[in-house]
Parts: C-alpha cells; structure tokens; sequence
C-alpha cells in the first residue's frame, strides 16, 4: 500500500510539473504572438519606407525646385486647347509646390478648372483612379457594399468603381463647381460640398446633400460605410493627416480605408514629411493591411497605396 502511495504521489507531482510547463510555453508562445502581431506591421513598413527611399533618393534633394516647371499636368494644360486662363494655370503652379498651404487658392484652382479637368487627367498619364479602383474592387467582394469617395471631384475614381460593378458611392468634396461635373456622370448616389478639417467632424448628417431632406438626414451617420478611399486628397494644400480620424469614424467596423497619393509628398511636403505615415500607423482603431509602391502613378511620379482595416 506504502509503495502505491508513493507511485501515485510521483504519478501527480510529474503530472503536475508537465501542466506548469505547458502553461509556461503557452503563455511564452502567446506574448510572442502578440509582439509579432503589434509590432510586424511597423517594422515591415519601416523596411518599406527605406525601400522607398532608397528608389526615391532624389525627392529628398529637390526641396527648392518648383515642380509646376516640370510636372506633366502642366505641361498638359495648353491654354488654347483646354480654354484655361493665366490665373488657373497660376493656381495650379502653386499647389504644385511641396510647401503649399493655401488650400482657399486650391479650391479656387478646382472651379476655375473643373469644366476641362477631366480633360486633362484622363489622358492616361494619371493611372491613381484606376489603382485605387482596382484595390478597391479586389479588397470588396459585395457589389451592393456603401461607398465613399474622399475629395471625389468629378469622380473619376467612382466611374472606374462602376465598371466594376459598384453601385452605391457616396462622395465629399470641397470645391462645389468638380463636384457638378461629377454629378452630370451620375456616378455617385450623394454628393455634399465640405472642407475636412483637423481635429474636426464633418457635418456628414447635417442636411447638406443635394437629395430630400428625408435622405439628408439618414444617409451619412457614424459606421456607415464599407469601404473609404481617396486618391490624391493627400497633397499640398490639401488634407492634413489628422482628417483620417473622420475617415475612422464613419467607417464600419472591419471596413477598409484605401489611400492613394503621390509618393514625392512623404518626403517633400512639409505636411507629410515624418508627419502622415507616423500619424496614421499610431491609431489603434486600424491597422494596416497593405503599403504598396506604384511606379508611374502619374506619368513618371511613382505612388503609394495604403489599405488598412478597422478593429
């Protein structure tokens, strides 16, 4: 009896080491994966901002250069083809410039523009609507799924989404004049005419749609859409990087955000120089999905695409 005592005491004290050291394993293999899953997204994007630099050297030496001289959309804007005047070409050049802040002066440049904008853009030098369109199309699967375009315009990048079958797009612009165009495409089921602030909420339930009050007042409420994306809305005289916090906010939990932009302004603009990436990767209520380089975003300006994913 004395030796069973003794086996089964041994039998449990081993039985009770193995359980101690499981347990110590599994609580070592979960804190690794925590640390993989929170600090994977920031060190894969640090190797990609290096690889970035790496190819984009010369962005880093060309603070004092004006790039309206040499940019291919002004190159494009002939005034007698297009029926531009010197006061928009003028606009133009300046929010051209990496250090431009007036975005009064940008929305100026939009009005005086907008009936030949399309023009100008859809020449096949600018492929951004296009990428963004098909990143888009690749990250919803549901047709029928809400919409919204950040900075629409005339809506080139919701007339790309159409062909693929999209529907419901919903789009905010600051500059009235683009967004009458766009609606002449019917390309989206809502419109309203407002400036993203920083550190401010869009009256995106306010009344302002061009649709029945009945609408103006359902349509645009927190956690609305299923997708959120813009192409070109970061650049000079534009967006500053707080307005992504609105771009949380009326997204959906597990809804997407695509973020599409001229890859020069990381490094040149005073807006996003070490100031939009650290921004946009510290928020907990994201987390990126995908930081992709495009080589001839516009004409041979290379571009970044960012996806991110709500918690």
């Amino acid at each position: 009896l004395a030796i069973v005592l003794v086996t089964r005491e041994r039998i449990l004290y081993f039985v009770v080491k193995v359980a101690i050291v499981n347990l110590v394993c599994l609580f070592i293999c979960l804190f690794v994966c925590y640390l993989i899953h929170h600090l994977s997204v920031n060190a894969t994007v640090e190797v990609c901002k290096r690889c970035d630099r790496h190819h984009s050297n010369f962005f880093l030496h060309i603070r004092n250069i004006n790039f309206a001289l040499e940019d291919p959309l002004s190159k494009n804007m002939n005034k007698e083809q297009q029926g531009c005047s010197n006061e928009s070409v003028g606009n133009f050049k300046c929010f051209l410039d990496p250090n431009y802040k007036d975005t009064n002066e940008v929305i100026k440049y939009y009005s005086s523009m907008a009936a030949n904008y399309d023009t100008i853009i859809d020449n096949g030098y600018y492929k951004g609507p296009r990428i963004v369109a098909s990143s888009v199309n690749d990250l919803i699967k549901d047709k029928n799924a809400l919409l919204i375009d950040i900075c629409g315009g005339t809506g080139s990048t919701a007339l790309e989404l159409r062909k693929y079958g999209f529907q419901n797009i919903d789009c905010i612009d600051a500059c009235e004049d683009m967004l009458q165009i766009a609606k002449q495409k019917s390309v989206y089921s809502n419109c309203i005419c407002e400036l993203l602030l920083p550190g401010k909420q869009s009256t995106l339930n306010a009344g302002n749609f061009h649709t029945t009050s009945f609408f103006n007042n359902y349509l645009f409420i927190k956690e609305k859409y299923d997708c959120v994306f813009c192409v070109g809305s970061f650049a000079p005289g534009h967006l500053q990087p707080e307005v992504v916090d609105e771009f949380i906010r009326i997204l959906k939990n597990e809804g997407h955000c695509v973020i599409g932009m001229r890859e020069e302004w990381l490094y040149t603009a005073d807006d996003y120089r070490d100031k939009l990436e650290p921004y946009m990767f510290k928020l907990k209520k994201w987390r990126l999905i995908k930081r992709e380089r495009f080589e001839n975003w516009f004409e041979n300006h290379s571009g970044i695409v960012y996806i991110f994913k709500k918690c």
